[in-house]
């Protein structure tokens, strides 16, 4: 009876801001668990678009980040080969599989925990982005991304706490987010070269703990 009450309180209460309940084995689980979840979940509520044979588009993608030069990290992450030991850094090395609808990262190979918490943190993001074009009547690939996380981070001083103006704040978010737009630019062409001149700065070319021994000890 309690339950019933409350839960009927709770529909009548009109609060749009977005509830999760995560049972007792999403609390303990990893990174990867709820950003993989969370991917998926987005992935099939959005109404997928440019549908392939009656199927949704997933797309592959690869990439690679530069990590801290450790022992740890030399370890898990070898150097380029044709690098000398001790004057390259770690590459992490990511294949990303992610939705053609909704923008959600839905699996990547390679990722340590760090990452995948990052990961989770852009799904949010897409899944706001996605509330915001559903209500808008768009759709979510429409949205920017850098638009989004600029609002968020915008209204993110405004007081998320405050229970009496959340439904207010986040109406607010949803209908500034639907007005960053991406438009199409299929003519778009980049050259491809760099446009800052490089430092006149040495390279590298002996082992870091060498290098800081000739600074230290003049050797």
């Amino acid at each position: 009876m309690h339950k019933r009450v409350a839960a009927e309180r709770a529909g009548r209460s009109g609060d749009r801001t977005p509830s999760y309940k995560l049972s007792s084995t999403s609390l303990h689980a990893s990174g990867d668990y709820l950003a993989r979840t969370k991917g998926g979940d987005l992935h099939r509520q959005v109404p997928a678009t440019g549908l392939l044979g009656g199927r949704p588009i997933k797309i592959a993608d690869g990439t690679t980040v530069s990590m801290p030069d450790t022992e740890a990290n030399q370890r898990a992450y070898p150097q380029e080969p044709g690098q000398k030991k001790g004057l390259g850094f770690p590459i992490m090395r990511l294949v990303g599989l992610i939705s053609l609808s909704c923008g959600a990262v839905l699996g990547v190979a390679m990722v340590r925990k760090e990452i995948w918490m990052h990961l989770l943190a852009y799904n949010l993001i897409r899944t706001l982005m996605a509330q915001a074009a559903l209500e808008a009547g768009v759709c979510p690939r429409d949205i920017s991304f850098k638009g989004t996380l600029q609002t968020m981070l915008a209204f993110a001083a405004a007081g998320w706490s405050c229970s009496d103006r959340r439904n207010e704040l986040y109406a607010s978010v949803l209908s500034d987010v639907a007005t960053h737009r991406v438009n199409d630019r299929p003519d778009r062409i980049e050259p491809r070269a760099v446009k800052r001149r490089p430092k006149k700065t040495r390279l590298l070319n002996e082992p870091r703990t060498v290098a800081k021994a000739h600074l230290l000890y003049g050797t």
